[in-house]
C-alpha cells in the first residue's frame, strides 16, 4: 500500500497474531521504527484484554498502528467490532494521523475493505448508544472465561499456551502428530458421556507452510462451567488419540 508521503510503505499487521501474541505486536511496531514504515491494523479487541500495553505503544492509545517518535500511520480501526461486541460486522473509524494524503489512502482503504450492510449499520448506531456498564460486565466475564480456560489447558499434559491479551479466542499447541486430523477425529469418532469438542485447525490461521500444524483455535464464548466440561472432554480425547504424541 502506497500512502504517497514519507514514510512510503506500509506494513501490514493482522489480528488474531496482534491480539492473542502481545510480543507479536511488540516486534511488529518495532520493525515499522526501524524501517520507517506506516503500519495498516485493525484496533486491538478490548472484549477480554489484559496485561500491560506493549511499551512500544503510548498508555493513552488502544490502537495497534499507534506508534511513537513522530512516524505516520494509517491504522484502520473497527471500533463496533472491538469496543461494542460487534464482531465481524466491519463498522468503525479510520485513522491517519495528521498526513493528509495517508488520511485519504486510509479511507480509500477502509471503503474497499469493510462495505458493512445495512443492519450492522443500524445495528452499531444502536451499540454506540447502549451504556458503558453493560461493556464492563461483558468485558468482566470474558476475562473469567479467558482465565478459567487457560488454567484448565495449562493442566492437560503437552498441552501449551499463551493467555491472550485482547480476544476472545486462544491459540493452543497439542501433543498430536495434526491438528487437522485430530479436529476431524474429536468430531468423527470420539465422544466422552455423549459429547465431544469442535475445534478450528491452526494452520488454517498462518500463511508459512506448516505452521500451526499441531495447534489449534479456541472460543471462549461458552460460560465458564461448560469450558471446564470441555477441557475435561478434551483431556479424554487426548488419551484416546491414535495419533498422539
Amino acid at each position: 500500500m502506497r500512502l504517497g508521503c514519507p514514510p512510503s510503505a506500509a506494513l501490514p499487521a493482522a489480528l488474531p497474531a496482534l491480539a492473542t501474541f502481545p510480543a507479536t505486536l511488540s516486534a511488529t511496531l518495532r520493525g515499522a521504527l526501524e524501517g520507517a514504515l506506516h503500519v495498516v491494523a485493525p484496533d486491538r479487541k478490548d472484549l477480554a484484554g489484559g496485561g500491560a500495553e506493549p511499551d512500544i505503544v503510548r498508555p493513552a492509545a488502544r490502537s495497534a498502528a499507534y506508534i511513537p517518535h513522530g512516524y505516520g500511520f494509517a491504522p484502520i480501526t473497527g471500533f463496533v467490532n472491538c469496543r461494542r461486541g460487534g464482531e465481524g460486522q466491519g463498522v468503525g473509524t479510520g485513522e491517519a494521523g495528521a498526513q493528509p494524503l495517508g488520511s485519504v489512502a486510509c479511507l480509500r482503504f477502509g471503503q474497499a475493505r469493510l462495505c458493512p450492510p445495512t443492519v450492522d449499520q443500524i445495528a452499531a448506531l444502536a451499540a454506540l448508544d447502549t451504556p458503558q456498564s453493560y461493556f464492563d460486565g461483558v468485558h468482566a466475564e470474558y476475562e473469567r472465561r479467558r482465565d478459567v480456560l487457560v488454567d484448565e489447558l495449562r493442566q492437560v499434559p503437552g498441552v501449551v499456551c499463551t493467555k491472550p491479551a485482547g480476544a476472545f479466542y486462544l491459540m493452543a499447541e497439542l501433543p498430536v502428530d495434526s491438528s487437522e486430523s485430530f479436529c476431524r477425529w474429536m468430531l468423527e469418532d470420539f465422544e466422552h458421556q455423549g459429547r465431544t469438542v469442535m475445534m478450528a485447525p491452526g494452520p488454517g490461521f498462518y500463511i508459512t507452510e506448516g505452521a500451526g500444524a499441531r495447534e489449534v483455535r479456541l472460543a471462549y464464548v461458552l460460560c465458564t462451567e461448560d469450558l471446564v466440561n470441555a477441557v475435561a472432554v478434551l483431556r479424554q480425547g487426548l488419551a484416546q488419540y491414535p495419533g498422539r504424541l
